[in-house]
């Protein structure tokens, strides 16, 4: 069995080097951090061809070794905290999410992406390192720790990341010339991120009317050009109005929203780290859908459950989420790589692939010396 798990990670690893765990998007994503008041609100806007994707509620005290190739340290960890996930691949490959201590991490999209050269840090791919951030940290300045502690493996899925924590801390992850480029909250004086680095938005910003320039703040779809009406909405200045409420910030990611036929926008998701309640809408489902995860089960000795994005009605979807199975995240993982292949995206994806990524998560388990899963307590 043990061997057999060991075949599994290791032929997972080649997958991943092959860049099949992530779509690479064809036009943008959008995400921010609204605060006031002691009040958190994080937005995030996902774009690209297809929204088939699902929610996942991740157990705590699940023991993992990371997806490394051959030659490389793997990263190994038990998940401290539970967490809610919004994933398209595959179990345990997240898109983004936030754990339990409201902690927030998501991915978009950046070119200009070279990870870290090689060195002795233990290794993970970049999906993974999102759960990693999920499973371990409490705070912004944890997953800025976590620089000298672990490495994102190279690969041509090239990610940024935006995070925040309940205290409305927020940063900027970026890997850029093989260097890591990390921005805490006393270096980002605009809580947004797009598609360009975060640099090259801040200088474009200056050109813009209440940022130092003469331009009115634009309304196209490039970058640079969305990180400034999120900027100015953030002020209050434009889109949005300056009331701190969950439909301000749903009207700031309208204000980033793109609907054209390349890769539209698919979800919309607030998270609201100090409440730990998650509310979202999908292309296809426009029905305001809620979590709270005060109100989930994050016990590693309960499966964890599921639910595909587009299921559900407005309100609180707790009540009807799934139990996961093995069989239900190989059902998933075969479906998006068989739209891959339909759509001709990613038509050489072998099916071995697609049986390996699907059954992943059965690598993991619970941790023998914390099976007793003595429920973390919280400040509400």
């Amino acid at each position: 069995m043990r061997n057999r798990i060991i075949r599994l990670i290791v032929s997972l690893a080649l997958l991943a080097a092959a860049g099949w765990l992530l779509p690479q998007p064809g036009r943008a994503c959008s995400a921010f951090v609204l605060t006031k008041g002691g009040r958190v609100l994080f937005g995030r806007n996902f774009d690209f061809f297809t929204g088939l994707g699902f929610v996942v509620v991740n157990p705590r005290h699940l023991s993992k070794t990371a997806l490394v190739y051959p030659g490389n340290p793997p990263a190994r960890w038990v998940s401290k905290y539970g967490s809610v996930t919004f994933n398209q691949v595959g179990r345990e490959f997240p898109m983004g999410g936030m754990n339990e201590q409201g902690l927030v991490v998501e991915c978009l999209w950046l070119h200009q992406t070279q990870y870290s050269t090689a060195d002795a840090r233990p290794t993970l791919t970049e999906l993974q390192w999102i759960q990693y951030q999920l499973d371990n940290c409490r705070t912004v300045e944890e997953i800025l720790a976590s620089d000298s502690q672990v490495r994102i493996l190279p690969s041509a899925t090239k990610l940024h990341f935006l995070v925040c924590d309940r205290r409305g801390r927020a940063g900027v992850v970026e890997f850029l010339e093989g260097q890591s480029k990390l921005y805490s909250a006393g270096s980002l004086p605009v809580k947004a991120l797009a598609n360009a680095t975060y640099a090259e938005c801040l200088e474009a910003l200056k050109s813009y009317r209440g940022f130092g320039g003469g331009q009115p703040i634009p309304d196209s779809p490039g970058s640079p050009e969305r990180f400034a009406r999120l900027a100015a909405g953030l002020n209050g200045l434009g889109v949005g109005g300056s009331d701190f409420s969950l439909d301000r910030a749903f009207r700031l990611l309208d204000s980033v929203r793109y609907d054209g036929a390349e890769s539209p926008t698919q979800w919309r998701i607030i998270y609201d780290p100090l409440r730990l309640e998650i509310v979202f809408m999908t292309r296809n489902n426009s029905a305001r859908r809620s979590l709270r995860l005060g109100a989930l089960d994050f016990s590693c000795g309960r499966a964890g459950q599921v639910l595909d994005l587009d299921e559900g009605a407005a309100g609180d979807i707790g009540g009807i989420m799934k139990s996961y199975s093995s069989q239900w995240n190989r059902e998933r993982t075969r479906q998006i790589f068989d739209l891959y292949r339909k759509t001709n995206y990613a038509p050489d994806v072998p099916e071995m692939a697609v049986m390996l990524i699907g059954n992943y998560p059965e690598t993991t388990g619970c941790a023998a010396a914390l099976s007793t899963d003595k429920t973390i307590t919280q400040k509400r």
